[in-house]
């Protein structure tokens, strides 16, 4: 789940809550394997889509 709180007419606060669980028994092995910096780099990754789309938003108006 996300919030989003706007701050100022420039600036917006982006929380982000959740976690990643595998569905089944190799699922769960799987996560293990690829360990956490995997998630930080799809969290990562996500965040500069998010700032992409927003300025992308910006420049339309």
């Amino acid at each position: 789940a996300f919030t989003l709180i706007k701050l100022d007419e420039n600036n917006t606060k982006f929380i982000y809550q959740g976690q990643t669980k595998g569905i089944s028994t190799k699922g769960k092995v799987l996560l293990k394997i690829k360990g956490e910096k995997t998630g930080e780099k799809l969290v990562q990754d996500f965040m500069k889509l998010v700032g992409e789309e927003a300025v992308k938003q910006r420049n339309d108006e």
